[in-house]
């Protein structure tokens, strides 16, 4: 049981640093696909929260990977895990049947999966996550509850920094249709 919830640990926080990290490190695609939802759900007054909004879901799913992966705060990061993937799920059957969005977005644009997709790889995860979230008081700390602290608040300035510095000097990854460097 041991192998099985470290490969679900494995399965999980990879799948969300990736995702964290991708829209982290273009949060201007991030805020526009944010935009997008805010008006298919009819929402579009909180336009001007996009950016905030994406910057913070980006930080929250990095620190959930990354937590998850190292086995950090458990009772509380499965409890995060399982509550966005919920959500994600909710939304992503509701593109794939109804909405009118093109795709997720759920690892920027460097990954583009089609609504089905999405959908499938949350359908897949979700007993995943389930799985850790009762097998959450199994898992070993690897440190003292401050140190847990300090290892998430330094992860937290890290994402946080990426996005900062994607937003204001250079985007790391840039998979827009005009980005640099792009014949018009």
């Amino acid at each position: 049981m041991r192998y099985f919830r470290a490969l679900c640990r494995i399965i999980v926080g990879v799948v969300f640093i990736i995702s964290g990290y991708f829209k982290a490190a273009d949060p201007i695609g991030t805020e526009l696909k944010i935009k997008e939802y805010l008006n298919v759900f009819h929402i579009g007054f909180l336009k001007a929260a996009a950016l905030p909004l994406g910057i913070i879901l980006c930080a929250v799913e990095f620190l959930i990977g990354v937590c998850i992966l190292k086995g950090l705060r458990m009772n509380l990061f499965t409890k995060l895990a399982l509550g966005l993937i919920s959500l994600f799920t909710i939304v992503t059957f509701l593109n794939f049947t109804i909405l009118p969005v093109s795709d997720c977005g759920c690892f920027g644009d460097i990954i583009k999966l089609t609504n089905f997709e999405t959908f499938l790889k949350n359908i897949l995860l979700l007993p995943i996550i389930l799985f850790l979230f009762f097998q959450r008081f199994k898992c070993k700390r690897i440190a003292t509850r401050k140190w847990e602290n300090i290892y998430i608040i330094v992860y937290l300035i890290f994402i946080l920094g990426i996005s900062s510095f994607s937003l204001t000097i250079y985007p790391l990854l840039d998979f827009g249709t005009y980005k640099p460097g792009t014949d018009i």
